[in-house]
């Protein structure tokens, strides 16, 4: 499976953009990977989608007292910590004193992250990210990362969007913001998109291809036959896994070469919201 994001506003002169590569020791490199593991802005991308977005995060050293972040600024970067410590802080405004949220510290094998929504729109930042004590950070700019990931139009994506019958409340506001959350996913002929049984949580929207819908009566067994239940090349599938936290039902297969659209439900929220609040 390969993935890319969708890119809701490429425009033309960025289509010669390279993004950069900095050059980083065996153990930078898996720190680095380490670190963004678990975010969920990273778990669908392949090996060599990695690959890349690890080459071009670039070293930033960052003295005591040196604020990384501002609260009301726009936001360009993702942040790495590789080492230092850093305090997070929000201002209530009305000439109040700022309060400190969260503190970060890169130490024993720890290396926190923050800024990502950054990578997928350019909304006022939320707090102030500090340094405390001097440190170094990695660092990659939202620009970089949609040049390495992102191939769809927005106008390709709206339409795609606005024919899915769960997104139909949508604003167009929130369906623009929804597609800057949307990876792309590549599936060879006969790959599970989808397994019966497993507990996922990503929601599919077919740009090209085909799939077919099958069910086991006991997914628990590997070698058990599967029974087919229908077969579709347009629309989407999964949608209930925005909603609900259940076993899927039935398998996904891909027959022949197939992309999709993907969101997962914690990307969702984080900046929608529930859906059941929406719809």
């Amino acid at each position: 499976m390969a993935i890319t994001t969708a890119a809701p506003d490429v425009i033309a002169s960025d289509d010669d953009f390279a993004p950069p590569v900095a050059q980083k020791t065996e153990e930078e490199s898996a720190r680095i990977r380490a670190a963004v593991k678990a975010n969920f802005l990273f778990a669908y991308l392949n090996e060599a989608q990695l690959r890349r977005v690890l080459d071009a995060m670039v070293r930033r050293d960052v003295a005591a007292g040196e604020v990384v972040i501002r609260q009301g600024d726009p936001g360009d970067y993702f942040y790495i910590c590789e080492s230092g410590d850093y305090s997070v802080t929000v201002s209530p405004g009305d000439n109040q004193p700022a309060v400190e949220v969260i503190s970060y510290a890169a130490q024993g094998g720890s290396n926190p992250c923050f800024g990502e929504l950054a990578l997928m729109h350019n909304k006022p930042r939320s707090a102030t990210v500090t340094c405390v004590s001097a440190g170094s950070l990695w660092a990659i700019d939202r620009r970089s990362f949609r040049a390495i990931l992102m191939k769809s139009s927005s106008h390709q994506l709206t339409r795609t969007l606005r024919s899915v019958e769960v997104l139909r409340s949508l604003s167009l506001n929130q369906l623009q913001r929804l597609e800057e959350l949307l990876t792309e996913a590549s599936y060879s002929d006969g790959e599970y998109v989808i397994r019966q049984g497993e507990r996922t949580d990503t929601f599919y929207v077919i740009l090209e291809g085909s799939v077919a819908v099958t069910r086991s009566d006991d997914p628990s067994d590997a070698g058990a036959a599967e029974k087919e239940l229908s077969t579709f090349s347009s629309g989407y599938f999964g949608e209930r896994a925005l909603i609900e936290k259940a076993p899927r039902a039935a398998n996904v297969i891909a027959r022949g070469p197939l992309r999709c659209l993907c969101v997962g439900r914690d990307g969702f929220e984080e900046v929608l919201g529930p859906l059941q609040s929406i719809i």
